[in-house]
């Protein structure tokens, strides 16, 4: 809907996109020049000690729920999903990654990662001292093992269930209109 009269095309969804565009010309945000995640980590004092919890911030294929190894944990509204749909209409970009959890070994495929890391790319700490540290892995071999290691894992959404049904209408959507012929877009 419009907002306080400026009509539709000043809309919250074209305004994001605006936002977005004007980002990327301003260096705000920059496209990997080549395949690559983020690892993140959340350092945090509990109970009188430090705990972290780890991430990667990866691309996925989008997966109908239920049919592969991407699964959900809750159920949906539409309108919430109908807000992310006409945010991903207008953006042709999702702006907020999607949590997923899956079960994993410490000394499985990412324990040797973890120990090979140099100091973040990024490295935030808040006024309570809880700390948010980023790592850009663009290095070829890594890439590959980290999507291998990704690959055969069953992913529970814990959180973006709304924009991961509104990111498979958009597929959908972008498939129908160029009759089926996105590749790996999809």
């Amino acid at each position: 809907p419009p907002t306080r009269g400026r009509g539709l095309k000043h809309d919250k969804y074209t305004r994001a996109a605006s936002t977005l565009n004007d980002w990327l010309r301003d260096g705000v945000l920059v496209r990997e020049q080549r395949p690559a995640f983020y690892l993140t980590e959340h350092r945090f004092l509990y109970e009188d000690s430090i705990r972290s919890y780890w991430g990667i911030i990866a691309a996925v294929r989008l997966e109908d729920l239920g049919a592969g190894r991407i699964r959900p944990t809750e159920i949906t509204m539409k309108e919430p999903a109908v807000d992310r749909i006409n945010l991903l209409r207008a953006c042709r970009a999702n702006l907020s990654p999607i949590m997923g959890i899956f079960n994993h070994d410490q000394r499985d495929g990412l324990q040797p990662l973890l120990a090979s890391l140099d100091d973040p790319s990024l490295s935030v700490v808040d006024d309570l001292g809880v700390t948010f540290n980023v790592w850009v892995v663009t290095e070829a071999e890594t890439v590959r093992r980290v999507a291998g290691f990704l690959a055969g894992r069953v992913i529970y959404i814990a959180d973006g269930h709304h924009r991961y049904e509104a990111a498979l209408a958009y597929r959908d959507e972008r498939l129908a209109a160029h009759s089926g012929t996105l590749g790996d877009k999809a």
